[in-house]
């Protein structure tokens, strides 16, 4: 479990700290301030460097950027964004303390006119040079991992990575992503392994009709259905509210990744604030259980009172990320500044 992180040079934060994590870390901030940066940052560290990662991580903000694959735009519109001012001459720096352990990640990019993907590849000779190249240095304890993707002028990326590369420890969850019919089959496994109980006991909390939880294919395509009180037949998730969508989501998430780290952007989206105490309470359970930790965002007041109701002022750490004069700063709450500052309304988000 992190329990300190360090974010030099990625996006608008130049040099970020944040201490004394716990298992429920909430990040709370203006638009713009960089909340979603931290999480992506623990995403990329997550991902032991692995290049095949980055877009998927750095390219969730806009739809422009999703799914990109030619070269040239890889380069503008997911590498170059992730360094301080556009600047690739300094190079991202990512750490943590992981209990005992340390675990760093630097990321810089460069070009690279000498080398050609057939000397990579150890095909035909007759492949176009690479132009550019993304260079991954992973250290756990002692060990190091050196990665790199390549941006060739036949305009593909062309990944190399280590085969002994440690396995990602990380779930990332930005708004509006995850499929129905990915979470059925999450479910399905942990079902297989009967270890799913915990999303009825979740959903039953939130809606106390719900009497059994069970992912199903007979309408074609794996999804999630409820057995709810009086109704003849399974009624789908879905059909019973987007609000239970997400709190499924994010349980799935944790219980299927034990061990690692659950990263939610928008935690409340869906959610209605008197659901709130009682998702909190779920997610805590869950995340104990299975050893994970969670970081997540939110802009809601309701989220953070929700969160500390259900949680106690010591179950969750509030860290507000501010960004002052263009300088990216994490003011973390205390268990008497969080409690004072609720009791008190003062303005936190």
């Amino acid at each position: 479990m992190l329990t300190r992180l360090h974010i030099r040079n990625y996006r608008g934060i130049r040099d970020l700290v944040l201490e004394s994590l716990g298992r429920l870390t909430l990040l709370v901030g203006e638009n713009g301030s960089g909340k979603t940066s931290v999480l992506e940052a623990i995403a990329l560290l997550g991902s032991a460097g692995r290049p095949g990662a980055v877009a998927p991580i750095a390219g969730t903000r806009g739809p422009a950027a999703r799914g990109v694959s030619e070269a040239e735009t890889l380069r503008d519109l997911i590498w170059l964004p992730m360094f301080r001012g556009l600047d690739a001459t300094s190079p991202i720096v990512l750490s943590a303390q992981d209990g005992v352990d340390s675990t760093s990640l630097e990321i810089r990019m460069e070009a690279v006119e000498e080398t050609t993907i057939s000397e990579i590849r150890r095909e035909s000779p007759f492949v176009a040079a690479v132009e550019e190249a993304l260079f991954f240095k992973y250290k756990r304890g002692d060990d190091v991992f050196e990665s790199r993707a390549l941006l060739g002028a036949d305009e593909r990326m062309h990944a190399q990575q280590p085969r002994d590369l440690p396995a990602p420890k990380f779930t990332f969850l930005p708004p509006g992503s995850g499929l129905a019919s990915q979470d059925a089959m999450k479910l399905g496994a942990l079902r297989h392994e009967k270890r799913s109980d915990f999303l009825r006991d979740a959903l039953s909390g939130l809606d106390s009709r719900i009497r059994s939880v069970e992912e199903n294919s007979s309408s074609g395509a794996p999804a999630i259905y409820c057995d709810v009180e009086g109704l003849p037949r399974l009624m789908s998730l879905s059909s019973l509210g987007g609000g239970l969508v997400q709190v499924a989501r994010y349980l799935i998430a944790i219980a299927s990744r034990p061990g690692s780290v659950v990263l939610i952007d928008e935690i409340e989206n869906g959610l209605h604030h008197t659901a709130l105490v009682t998702a909190w309470k779920a997610i805590r359970s869950v995340a104990e259980r299975f050893d994970a930790q969670v970081f997540a965002t939110t802009h809601s007041r309701e989220c953070i009172r929700a969160a500390h109701d259900a949680l106690g002022a010591d179950g969750i750490h509030l860290a507000r990320i501010e960004r002052e004069d263009g300088i990216v700063r994490a003011v973390e709450y205390s268990e008497e500044s969080l409690g004072a500052a609720l009791e008190f309304g003062m303005e936190m988000r």
